[in-house]
């Protein structure tokens, strides 16, 4: 299983829009019904203030059913993503397979294959797709003749992706 992505209470509050206090609140209400989990992992800032993350226990009884709930409501927008990922350089194939698509066990959950990517801006969005779904995301950056390369050469990786389900939400490779 993926680790789950662990945040602060403050990152929360930022996320929903909730005060602090409320959040506060809402969280430990969560750590008690075993909902959320406090994460080992501590953070200090520059003045001196830590804080605390906080993450979904997995081996809450509910916890599958609350993911597929969250994931039926509030499936990912692949026209967003696709927007998001045209903005980051030359990108020639993008696809997604994993959590995007609710599969266990795949290699990745996102591809992309393009030149001068802007790597600043890709971290960023990856850390915001990380946000909205609420998990780390496996991804993997290949140059347009790397992929063409290892796709030719039957990499086995390579194949693996675009063999098992997967949705491409950008394809300017003819293969």
């Amino acid at each position: 299983t993926r680790p789950q992505l662990a945040l602060s209470a403050e990152d929360i509050g930022k996320r929903t829009g909730l005060k602090k206090r409320a959040v506060g609140v809402i969280i430990s209400d969560l750590v008690k019904l075993g909902v959320l989990k406090k994460d080992k992992s501590r953070k200090t800032n520059r003045s001196n203030r830590t804080y605390r993350f906080y993450q979904l226990n997995s081996k809450w009884p509910y916890f599958n059913e609350l993911k597929n709930l969250v994931l039926k409501i509030a499936p990912p927008s692949f026209p967003k993503i696709e927007r998001g990922l045209a903005r980051l350089g030359r990108v020639k194939l993008a696809v997604v397979t994993g959590v995007f698509l609710s599969l266990d066990n795949t290699r990745v959950d996102i591809m992309v294959v393009g030149d001068d990517i802007d790597f600043k801006r890709f971290s960023d969005f990856i850390k915001r797709l990380e946000g909205d779904l609420g998990v780390e995301l496996r991804y993997v950056v290949l140059g347009t003749e790397e992929f063409r390369y290892r796709f030719d050469m039957f990499d086995r990786f390579v194949h693996d992706i675009l063999e098992y389900p997967h949705r491409k939400l950008i394809n300017k490779i003819k293969n």
